[in-house]
């Protein structure tokens, strides 16, 4: 499947952008849409899905363009998981399948056929008849997962989907994902860079609206070549009035002193060494920091 997003906009009044002429070009596989929190990400993948309408531009699936005559039918094709989904409390694990598999016109023996098969791929089947509200915060994201992929859709869009979830259900989600978009279209919106760094062919920066990359992730990396340092700080300095004008990536402290990851374009005038990049290092060198 191919989405191809054309300077798309969104704009809520004369001075505030949530996104300002993105065009991207997605193909099979899990594409990671990376940014921190009020970049963008939501605000596109709800203009995606058709629950928003963009204020200019162009959304395609396939060749057919995102309008309120093909809404419908193209979201048919499309799952989707938003960062708070609102099941009932009250009902079980398979009645909660039941119910959004009705709401998706998925009838009879394959209605049953499909919960199962979606409940074992996101490995819920022995809780099936769990309520929703004894489930574990990851339980509940992959139970999101399953309601997105009842119908079997040829697009998963996915926001943020290992928010709040311990390091195993972090690799679980990302693992379930990576299977999927074997087959299939995976769009994965996160601001944690572990999360797309295993599973992404294709990656696409977001930051303040604006797009500030698209590409594979090895390309990313080497955006960044040339401008991490490690340095080497007594114990006691202010790494900050030394280096006002690095952008720390991490700090450890140590007996003999502190040792700083920081990125910048010259060395930095303290005991430091030129080091390779990671992505985490191309991330935060691209959207210019990280927030204070």
């Amino acid at each position: 499947m191919q989405i191809q997003i054309e300077q798309i906009s969104k704009q809520y009044n004369r001075k505030s952008y949530a996104l300002q002429n993105i065009t991207l070009d997605i193909g099979q596989g899990v594409c990671g849409l990376l940014g921190r929190n009020g970049a963008g990400k939501t605000t596109l993948m709800r203009i995606l899905t058709g629950i928003l309408e963009a204020s200019s531009g162009s959304v395609s699936v396939d060749g057919m363009l995102m309008t309120p005559k093909n809404r419908t039918r193209l979201q048919s094709l499309i799952g989707y998981l938003p960062q708070e989904v609102g099941f009932y409390p009250n009902l079980t694990v398979r009645e909660t399948m039941d119910y959004i598999a009705i709401l998706h016109g998925v009838n009879g023996r394959s209605r049953r056929a499909g919960i199962r098969a979606a409940l074992e791929n996101v490995n819920l089947d022995r809780h099936a008849e769990k309520k929703v509200r004894e489930l574990s915060g990851g339980m509940r994201r992959r139970l999101g997962i399953a309601q997105a992929i009842i119908h079997e859709p040829e697009l998963l869009i996915v926001d943020e989907p290992t928010t709040g979830v311990d390091p195993e259900e972090r690799i679980s989600i990302r693992n379930l994902l990576a299977e999927y978009a074997g087959r299939r279209t995976v769009i994965l919106s996160t601001h944690i860079i572990e999360d797309i760094a295993q599973s992404s062919r294709q990656v696409a920066v977001l930051d303040r609206g604006l797009l500030k990359y698209q590409g594979d992730l090895g390309s990313m990396i080497r955006e960044a070549a040339g401008v991490v340092w490690e340095c080497r700080l007594p114990l006691g300095e202010d790494y900050r009035s030394l280096l006002p004008e690095y952008m720390l990536v991490a700090s450890h402290y140590m007996e003999d002193g502190i040792k700083l990851r920081v990125l910048g374009s010259k060395q930095p005038p303290v005991e430091s060494t030129q080091v390779p990049p990671t992505a985490e290092d191309a991330y935060i060198w691209m959207i210019g920091g990280l927030a204070q």
